[in-house]
């Protein structure tokens, strides 16, 4: 009996409901359907300004004032996950370096064994990682004018870690340089734009 009022109650609804639609002969208003819009940017959100070959110039809005900003490239493995997240910024004038790479590797690294990087064939170097957080285990470099130049100039980065699930074996991963020289220069530019 339950299920016989459920029914009768559906049909009676949708009768109504014909009907009432039937009377109505103009045609729906455009304002009906709204094409909607893109979402806005709140202070706080990350987005890519701009890309370049493999590296994109992320910047992160601010309700007043110039936006943070850095170019970074998010490096995937062979099945498409990710394993490293690398960021560049120019450091201020008067150190021995004068851009600031960020590396953010997965949980799990082996810390006293560092990063390694190099760029094309260039000599490899050694770096620590300086904290872990929720996030991954971070690696900050200074890149001094040569190594700025070859990594403007290569083809190829590369880092290489250990992880504490086989701490014998080296986990190596290729960072593309396509696009580094082009975005670097954007990023002086609107840091050069945003001091003016």
């Amino acid at each position: 009996m339950k299920t016989f009022l459920k029914w009768s109650l559906l049909a009676l609804t949708a009768t109504l409901a014909s009907a009432a639609y039937a009377q109505d002969t103009t045609a729906p208003k455009t304002e009906e359907f709204p094409i909607g819009t893109d979402p806005e940017l709140q202070p706080g959100q990350p987005y890519a300004l701009d890309t370049f070959g493999d590296w994109e110039l992320l910047c992160v809005k601010v309700a007043e004032g110039a936006e943070p900003c850095e170019i970074g490239q998010l490096i995937l493995d062979d099945q498409g996950n990710p394993v490293a997240d690398v960021r560049v910024n120019p450091l201020p004038p008067g150190g021995a370096a004068i851009a600031g790479v960020t590396f953010v590797i997965p949980l799990g690294v082996v810390l006293q064994s560092g990063l390694v990087f190099a760029v094309d064939d260039k000599d490899p170097k050694q770096y620590p990682f300086q904290f872990c957080n929720t996030i991954g285990c971070v690696a900050r470099l200074g890149l001094a004018p040569l190594e700025l130049q070859a990594m403007r100039k290569g083809e190829m980065g590369k880092i290489a870690f250990r992880m504490i699930t086989n701490s014998e074996q080296v986990i190596n991963f290729d960072i593309s340089l396509k696009g580094f020289a082009s975005a670097y220069g954007a990023l002086n530019k609107l840091k050069l734009e945003q001091q003016n």
